[in-house]
Parts: structure tokens; C-alpha cells; sequence
């Protein structure tokens, strides 16, 4: 019976032996097979993406611009890491800012190759092409800028590229003059005369039978004060910003909110961020749409498309939007809208409201 005991006990002790070395030889086996399968290092797939804004995180404009840039990033196949940096520019001011700025970026990226740096407007162009060779030497540069001055920054520049977009304020004036049908002047606010270079040109040259003006006044308090002696035959349409107290810059939705609730008089403008903030419309260009522009010819940058082909666009594509709220306000009719236009703030009809519980019942 020992005997039979002792030949069991060897057998299990066998037994067992026999499966661990087959369980080591199993992890051993999927261990090879997982190196075999695994991927190169990320490095040498990911696209490291630079995007420079000029204003700050919150801003409706910029942030309208960065979520068109991450819609086309995200959805492309590439594995892209976006690097987003903001310069704050609309708000600060300080050349030595700028200069603890670079410093900031030399460090934060002296051991990452960019492939691309995207940049929205002109304050964050010039930057990096001031501070190029600092920050990313070499790297292709596709640009967005909204520029009436004639210029072009990205001439004579090597592997630069972009959207190079005029607001289009002809278009939004001709409609506030088929609207307002006792419109005599138009007035331009430009706090400061920062902005003034948009629409210098149409004060000379728009409508003759108009009064064109540009207000410059800095502070609220003479901006409300002008407001108070306003005209009721005018138009306004604000394309700066004011610099309240300690230096800041207002926002520009914020500001038109300010201005829309301490006058009678309609307001426009040609920029969409501004839209449900008090102006009754007008021909309004996208950030979205204009961050998902650059962001596609980036896309062509990164998938080796000669930047030499790829030209800058100049073309201002826009669409009619208006404030139903406004629309109400200052009764105009819808019929007499443009075709295709697009109206927010639109209360919903009963249906409309009630659509799954109308087919519920």
C-alpha cells in the first residue's frame, strides 16, 4: 500500500512539473507573438501638430477657429498630436510678454519636431515667422489671417501657406441698406482706430448718397455717450474692441452685447461669433469653417504635397445669418431676407416642439 502511495506522490510531482513548464512555455510563446505584432515606436507615426492662436482660450472667435481644427484632425487617419498654444494677444500687449513667451516655447519644445505649425490670425503669424528659427526651424507653416491691408505676410516666405480671407463688409452693408430703407449713415466703432485699416477704404468710396463714419473713442464711457446722441437713421457696426480699465481688451461678442443694450439702433457685422450677442446679422464669415480649411491643407502638408502647390486662398465664403430676436426687434420681415438665409434663435412651432409626442399619440 506504501508502495502504491509513493509511485502516486512521484506521479503527481511529475504531473505537475510537466504543466508549469507548459504554462511558462505558453506565456513565453504569447510574449513572442505580442513583440512580433507590436508597433514600431510612436515617433516614427505620430504627427506632431503646432497650433499658435493669436487671442486666448474663450474667446468665441478662436475658440470657433480650433474647433474646426480638431474636427478634421480627429477624424483624420493619421496619428496626430496637436501641440495648441494661445499668445493672448488681444488682451496683452507687452513686447517684453512676447519675449517670455519664446523663452517658454524654446524650452517646452526643444525636444519635439514639429511637422506642421498652423497658425490663426495675423498677431500669431507674425510671431512665428519673427521667431521661427526658435521655435520651429524649417517646419511648414499654414496660416489663417483676416486681412484688408494689402499686404500679405507669408510673401516671400519659404514653406508658407494658408487662407489669406478679406471680411467681405460690402456685402453686409449693401443688406443693411435694403433693409433699412431710412438708412442715412453708417458708423463704424473702432475703439482706439486699432482696426480702422478693415473699412478705411469704404469710408471714401461706399454709396455717396450715405454718411460713412469711424468712431475711435477708447473708453465705454464716451462710447455710451455717443451712442446717447446717436441719429435714429444709423447703422452700427463695431469691428474693435475697447480696452477697459488695467488694459484689457473686451471681448468682441461681449462688447456687441454692451452696445446692443444701450441703443435703438440696429447693429451688424461680418464675423458669426458675434451672432445671438445683439447684432441683427449679416454676411458672416465661420471660424469653424475657416478652422477646418486650414486644417485640411495642413492635412496635405503632412501627407507630402509640395507646399509650392498648394497656393494661399483668398476667397471670403460667408453665409446670411441673422437673430430672429433682433429680426422682431426691429420688424423686419423674413420675405425680405436673402435666399438660404440662416436664422437662430427662432422660436419652434407647436409640432416642431412636440414632434414624439404628436406620433405618440
Amino acid at each position: 500500500m506504501s508502495q502504491v502511495q509513493g509511485i502516486g506522490t512521484r506521479f503527481g510531482a511529475i504531473l505537475r512539473s510537466v504543466l508549469l513548464l507548459a504554462s511558462v512555455a505558453a506565456v513565453l510563446f504569447c510574449e513572442s507573438v505580442n513583440a512580433a505584432n507590436a508597433p514600431g515606436p510612436e515617433s516614427d507615426q505620430t504627427k506632431n501638430v503646432l497650433v499658435l492662436h493669436s487671442s486666448h482660450r474663450g474667446y468665441g472667435w478662436t475658440d470657433s477657429i480650433m474647433q474646426g481644427v480638431e474636427a478634421v484632425m480627429r477624424s483624420a487617419p493619421e496619428d496626430i498630436e496637436l501641440w495648441v498654444e494661445y499668445l493672448d494677444a488681444s488682451r496683452l500687449h507687452s513686447s517684453s510678454f512676447a519675449q517670455q513667451l519664446l523663452i517658454l516655447y524654446q524650452r517646452k519644445y526643444e525636444k519635439v519636431n514639429f511637422d506642421v505649425v498652423i497658425t490663426s490670425d495675423r498677431k500669431a503669424l507674425e510671431f512665428l515667422l519673427d521667431n521661427r528659427g526658435v521655435i520651429a526651424p524649417g517646419v511648414p507653416i499654414v496660416f489663417f489671417e483676416v486681412s484688408n491691408l494689402g499686404t500679405n505676410l507669408a510673401d516671400g516666405q519659404p514653406n508658407v501657406t494658408g487662407v489669406s480671407e478679406s471680411a467681405d463688409f460690402v456685402t453686409t452693408l449693401d443688406l443693411a441698406f435694403a433693409l433699412h430703407p431710412e438708412l442715412k449713415r453708417i458708423v463704424f466703432i473702432s475703439p482706439g482706430l486699432r482696426s480702422r485699416h478693415l473699412v478705411e477704404s469704404l469710408v471714401a468710396d461706399y454709396r455717396p448718397e450715405l454718411e460713412l463714419s469711424i468712431w475711435h473713442y477708447e473708453s465705454l464711457g464716451e462710447i455710451q455717450h455717443a451712442l446717447s446722441k446717436l441719429p435714429n437713421d444709423a447703422v452700427l457696426i463695431p469691428i474693435g474692441e475697447p480696452v477697459t480699465v488695467g488694459g484689457v481688451a473686451m471681448p468682441m461678442n461681449k462688447f456687441v452685447e454692451w452696445i446692443s443694450n444701450r441703443t435703438d439702433r440696429p447693429l451688424y457685422s461680418v464675423w458669426d461669433f458675434t451672432l445671438g450677442h445683439g447684432i441683427v446679422g449679416g454676411y458672416l464669415v465661420s471660424g469653424f469653417n475657416q478652422g477646418s480649411t486650414i486644417a485640411k491643407i495642413a492635412l496635405r502638408v503632412l501627407r507630402g504635397e509640395p507646399m509650392d502647390e498648394i497656393p494661399v486662398d483668398t476667397r471670403s465664403p460667408g453665409r446670411f445669418m441673422f437673430d430672429y430676436k433682433q429680426l422682431v426687434r426691429f420688424n423686419i420681415d423674413e420675405e425680405s431676407l436673402p435666399d438660404d438665409s440662416v436664422i437662430v434663435n427662432k422660436p419652434r412651432n407647436l409640432y416642431q416642439a412636440h414632434k414624439h409626442e404628436v406620433w405618440l399619440a
